[in-house]
């Protein structure tokens, strides 16, 4: 993003209705879209990401602080992991909010995965509350008694909204949230320091630019695991490992720019599967497997 761009950046006041579509500015959201979540994430270090904030993400835009503890439950056999679904309740002050989000599906650094958030009368789940028949069908049949806390997330969240457009004068909202804290479970932590960038309204360009202006600027990583992924990790002494490539999605009436589209994304996936691995250093196979992208994307460029 050139720096006339990111001058654009105004400030957005709170929006009570909550997370907005990724529908065109001023357009109405389907239900598929008002439940859809789109976000980027990066990782690095604290004094890092909080200069970041200070500095180059809205500075002038009103900043919410406030403290969440999260649990996250599941059957003792994880029966909603295996179904592709985590449930949190999530504590704010002293309100409690329950969610269900789906697996999510990660192209070219953004998370997109379907979320249906409802109040909570307390720390412990309903699923009944979760209102949406087809994703109530693919959970399947889980009892309340079945349910149990598997770990916690507890993070101070800083949370501001703003607008950006590019050179061609196209907008998109987003929010951005700063989060510090860790995941527990069982005596086991894990130091949790990310950014969210979270698209509201526009096109998921809009914080793949943002991303790329702050990895200018201060040293960061992209973070493809969601906090579900990693605490189940830590509960279950999980490590991260290789991922082989499947194959393209090409069509035979694809055009040539659209044959490189798909083969340059899913060298970005091949990449992106494997980064954990690589961070981890456990799995040498993640290092060749991220080599392979990266050759990949040459041989196809």
């Amino acid at each position: 993003m050139t720096s006339r761009e990111t001058a654009g950046q105004e400030p957005l006041g709170r929006d009570e209705d909550g997370a907005g579509p990724r529908a065109p500015l001023g357009a109405a959201a389907s239900p598929e879209e008002k439940s859809l979540e789109v976000e980027l994430k990066l990782a690095g270090r604290a004094d890092a990401l909080e200069a970041l904030w200070r500095t180059a993400i809205a500075p002038q835009a009103k900043t919410r602080d406030r403290r969440l503890i999260s649990t996250y439950f599941d059957t003792s056999d994880l029966r909603l992991r295996r179904r592709g679904f985590s449930l949190r309740v999530r504590q704010d002050g002293a309100d409690f909010v329950q969610t269900v989000k789906s697996a999510a599906r990660v192209s070219q650094g953004v998370m997109r995965r379907h979320e249906w958030s409802a109040p909570a009368d307390g720390p412990l789940p309903d699923l009944s509350k979760v209102e949406d028949p087809q994703a109530l069908d693919e959970i399947g049949l889980v009892l309340a008694g079945e349910l149990k806390p598997i770990f916690t997330t507890d993070v101070t969240r800083r949370t501001k909204r703003y607008r950006v457009k590019n050179a061609a004068g196209q907008g998109a909202h987003i929010e951005a949230a700063l989060d510090i804290g860790e995941i527990r479970c069982d005596g086991k932590r894990e130091a949790l320091c990310e950014l969210e960038l979270e698209l509201l309204e526009g096109s998921a360009v809009a914080v793949q630019r943002e991303a790329s202006r702050f990895l200018r600027e201060t040293p960061l990583q992209f973070q493809p695991l969601s906090k579900a992924e990693r605490g189940f990790a830590l509960a279950l002494g999980e490590r991260p490992k290789g991922r082989k490539a499947g194959l393209p999605g090409l069509k035979p009436e694809d055009t040539v720019e659209e044959g490189l589209e798909s083969v340059l994304a899913h060298c970005v996936r091949h990449w992106l599967a494997n980064h954990a691995a690589v961070l981890d250093g456990g799995d040498i196979e993640g290092v060749h497997q991220m080599r392979v992208a990266m050759r990949r994307m040459r041989s196809a460029l």
